[in-house]
C-alpha cells in the first residue's frame, strides 16, 4: 500500500509483536490512514466489519481467514479490500482458488 493515506485498515490479529498487527495497525496511523480494530474476532463481525468500513487491507491469521472462507463471505461487499497480511505462499494460493483469483 504505497499510498494509504485514504485507505483504511482493518487489524484482526493479535497486536502482541504480530508482523501483521504492525502493518494493518501501526504503520497506516503514522501514514495518516484510518485503523478498525476488531476487539473480539468472529467471522460474521470480522466479514461485517469489512464492508461497513471498507476496509482495503486487512491482517489475520491463517485461522481467522480459513474462518471467514468457511462462513457466507459472498454475502458480504468486500470489493474494497486488495491486501490479506500475513499469509504465507501457500496459505495465499488456498485463498487464491477459493477466491477464484489469480
Amino acid at each position: 500500500m504505497a499510498d494509504c493515506k485514504d485507505d483504511i485498515t482493518m487489524a484482526i490479529v493479535p497486536h502482541a509483536g504480530a508482523a501483521a498487527g504492525t502493518f494493518t495497525c501501526f504503520a497506516p496511523l503514522i501514514a495518516g490512514a484510518k485503523t478498525v480494530m476488531l476487539e473480539e474476532f468472529t467471522p460474521k463481525r470480522a466479514l461485517e466489519l469489512i464492508e461497513k468500513e471498507k476496509a482495503a487491507a486487512i491482517g489475520v491469521l491463517p485461522t481467522h481467514l480459513v474462518r471467514m472462507l468457511e462462513a457466507d463471505y459472498k454475502k458480504y461487499d468486500l470489493d474494497k479490500l486488495r491486501t490479506w497480511i500475513r499469509l504465507s505462499p501457500d496459505e495465499l494460493k488456498q485463498v487464491a482458488a477459493a477466491l477464484k483469483i489469480f
